[in-house]
């Protein structure tokens, strides 16, 4: 007998032997699929065979699926040698329900290519006796879920959300309003009779380079004026005011336009004293620098002109001594803190 007809007759014996295990039927696509163990053993001087892992490849090629699994309710054993005949295989297939069954196919010759073709068809059939049909498709995948809907186009009345900023460049940082409190004193000529000396309160409320601020303080005398040419005697004078403006402040300088309201309180001294007070108002003008020794800290050198609106005379045995003049000046220093 050939080759050929020793293959071929191993070929048609490993069918009919598991055709007389009941392994033979038509396949339903429907039905569940067949699974099974597999274990798969070459011994020594059958190296030429295929390896395990091209054996599961080639069923499930048949089979239509991979039917291998770490645990099913069937298990199929190969095992392969080569002894002075040729190749054999011995396989076993095992369940829960019955004794194991198990069958030798035997191919004669120097190449393990027909024995393996006949222990691909005997594992397929004894896996799946329905692949005699022909391969088995697996379940068809789910179907993919559609695409999220388009968020609702906004209503009517709602307004558009501004274009982000274009690429590269951030929008400039919102500036914070800051407090300015300073404290110190002026000196001031032609405010009082003679020259005055007193405190000055500075409260300024700023963003960027302007500043809304506040201002308050005091003129007191450092002398008596008098006439002795005219009337015996002397007078002096002092101012309490609070003002109100608008403040430039770029870089380290600054200038104010001021409104100021107040009252002067004047004396007059001859054999007897005698005080009166009459209503001030007037226009302030402020400018100066900043000197910031620390974050926060600052000192300030600043010089007023002042312009009143209401003028005050004083008198003395009907005499006049003093008068408000149209124009004063001050200068003072401040020191403060920025919050």
């Amino acid at each position: 007998m050939t080759r050929h007809g020793r293959a071929t007759l191993a070929r048609t014996a490993a069918a009919c032997a598991l055709a007389s295990l009941g392994i033979a039927g038509a396949a339903r696509a429907d039905e569940p699929l067949a699974q099974a163990t597999l274990s798969y053993a070459v011994a020594p001087g059958a190296e030429a065979c295929p390896t395990e892992e091209v054996l599961r490849q080639l069923v499930a090629l048949r089979l239509g699926y991979d039917p291998f699994v770490p645990a099913a309710a069937k298990g199929v054993g190969v095992a392969i040698a080569r002894d002075a005949r040729g190749y054999n295989a011995h396989i076993t297939t095992s369940t829960d329900h019955g004794a194991p069954a198990a069958r030798d196919i035997v191919s004669e010759g120097g190449s393990c290519d027909e024995l393996a073709q006949s222990v691909v068809l005997a594992v397929s059939l004894a896996v799946d006796p329905r692949s005699f049909a022909g391969p088995r498709r697996p379940p068809p995948a789910p179907p993919t879920p559609p695409p999220p809907l388009p968020p609702p186009p906004p209503a009517d009345d709602a307004q558009p959300a501004p274009p982000p900023p274009p690429p590269g460049r951030l929008p400039p940082p919102a500036t914070p309003w800051t407090i300015e409190v300073d404290v110190g004193a002026r000196a001031g000529f032609g405010v009082v009779p003679t020259p005055s000396l007193g405190p000055v309160l500075d409260f300024r409320l700023a963003r960027r380079a302007f500043a809304l601020v506040v201002d308050a303080g005091a003129d007191l005398p450092t002398g008596n004026a008098s006439k002795p040419s005219v009337t015996p005697g002397t007078v002096n004078a002092s101012l309490l005011w609070a003002g109100a403006g608008l403040c430039a402040m770029p870089r380290i300088f600054f200038a104010c336009g001021r409104l100021d309201i107040g009252a002067t309180e004047g004396t007059g001294q001859v054999l007897a004293q005698h005080t009166g007070v009459t209503p001030y108002s007037g226009l302030g003008l402020l400018a100066g620098a900043i000197y910031e020794p620390a974050p926060g800290y600052r000192a300030s050198l600043r010089a007023e002109l002042l312009a009143p609106f209401t003028r005050t005379t004083l008198n003395l045995a009907g005499d006049p001594i003093w008068v408000t003049p149209p124009v004063a000046g001050t200068v003072g220093v401040t020191f403060g803190y920025r919050y």
